[in-house]
């Protein structure tokens, strides 16, 4: 289908977004969809759910590394596609409101995985984590009165550990940011790594920004703990095989092109379920060797 103005506006929005978290774009997408239904003129429900439709399934493909965008997205194609036929004014009371009920499912979810997260690390003090989520962030908040260092990476390209380093700086938590090379020099400083993370395979192996497979190879050579929290709807039935890593534009690394050179910028990375201590969600702990 030939997209709109506004939503190709919203397809960008999503696209280009490299500050947020996985959950937090999906639910950005699923605002998106709300406002574009509440906004349209149309005088017909079908052409409006067309447009709608249309827009989810391009939503549904445009963040290939991040799996909560993909599972929400088909949700709300699946929801929405079961509906029988509505008014152009019902639609636009149902279809905000199944937004938000997705919106909803993934707070809960996330609250639920920091829950079975502090039980597990009711003890550490001392944490190291990589890039930035609305998961270890929630993790943060809770813990704030008994951690006694944060350890942030820079995460970079894109540098969002720099925005999580702030955030926690200002909530009065004790925070070192550190360069990604400087990873290995930390690493035995801290009682354990958390992160999050984008997607989960079916084997165990997490997505999440690249630099996440080199922490955990070091945290195993110190022998720290490696911890993964995160929604169940980051989970996703593809190998590492068939993963899809998202390839952001060079000129980030590179302006100017250099005759004879080649420049890569893969924005995400596997780390394979063995390095991982365990996976933690809202659906429980999963210690490593039971994925």
């Amino acid at each position: 289908m030939n997209l709109s103005k506004d939503q190709k506006t919203i397809l960008q929005k999503i696209t280009n977004d490299q500050e947020s978290g996985a959950s937090q774009l999906a639910c950005t997408a699923l605002e998106e969809l709300a406002g574009f239904c509440s906004q349209g003129e149309w005088t017909n429900s079908q052409p409006m759910i067309d447009d709608i439709l249309g827009l989810a399934r391009h939503l549904e493909k445009s963040r290939p590394s991040m799996a909560p965008v993909q599972n929400f997205m088909n949700s709300f194609i699946q929801r929405l596609s079961r509906e029988p036929d509505h008014t152009v004014s019902e639609w636009k009371r149902i279809i905000p409101e199944l937004a938000q009920e997705l919106m909803e499912q993934s707070t809960q979810a996330g609250e639920k995985s920091v829950d079975y997260l502090c039980s597990l690390l009711e003890a550490e003090t001392l944490f190291m984590t990589h890039s930035i989520s609305s998961t270890i962030r929630r993790f943060i908040q809770r813990k704030k009165p008994s951690i006694e260092q944060l350890i942030c990476t820079l995460s970079g390209p894109g540098n969002e550990g720099l925005d999580l380093a702030r955030w926690s700086a200002a909530q009065k938590i004790p925070t070192l940011l550190i360069t990604d090379a400087q990873m290995g020099l930390f690493v035995d400083r801290v009682q354990a790594i958390v992160v999050g993370a984008d997607a989960v395979l079916n084997d165990g192996t997490v997505i999440n920004k690249s630099g996440t497979f080199l922490l955990a190879l070091a945290a195993q050579q110190a022998g720290i703990p490696f911890y993964v929290c995160c929604e169940r709807f980051k989970m996703i039935d593809l190998s590492p095989e068939e993963f899809v890593l998202e390839e952001k534009p060079v000129v980030e690394l590179l302006p100017e092109p250099v005759p004879n050179m080649t420049v890569k910028n893969i924005y995400f990375d596997q780390t394979p379920g063995s390095l991982i201590t365990a996976l933690v969600t809202d659906l429980g702990i999963q210690k490593t060797g039971s994925f």
